[in-house]
């Protein structure tokens, strides 16, 4: 199961880290990269995506919890002077 880097035909701009299991009924695995360094994060991605299923879910679901810290990372925050404030203390 080795990943593949693809560059999208329909979507310029998107890059696809592609992995077929064929031992399981040919599972699918894709992974998506858009923005200014689409095609490196997709071939850094690939070159640490692991070859074998368990470890490839791990990967994935690794990914996927990095993705939610960096969306996480550009929300808004309250200062602390403030949240004292409101509490009383």
């Amino acid at each position: 199961m080795l990943p593949e880097v693809i560059q999208d035909k329909i979507a310029p701009g998107i890059w696809r880290v592609e992995s077929v299991n064929y031992e399981v009924d040919g599972e699918v695995y894709l992974a998506a990269f858009s923005g200014p360094t689409a095609e490196q994060q997709a071939k850094a991605y690939a070159a640490s995506a692991p070859t074998d299923r368990e470890e490839l879910l791990e990967h994935l679901e690794d990914s996927m919890d990095l993705e939610e810290v960096r969306k996480r990372l550009l929300e808004p925050t309250i200062p602390l002077a403030d949240v004292k404030r409101e509490l009383g203390l």
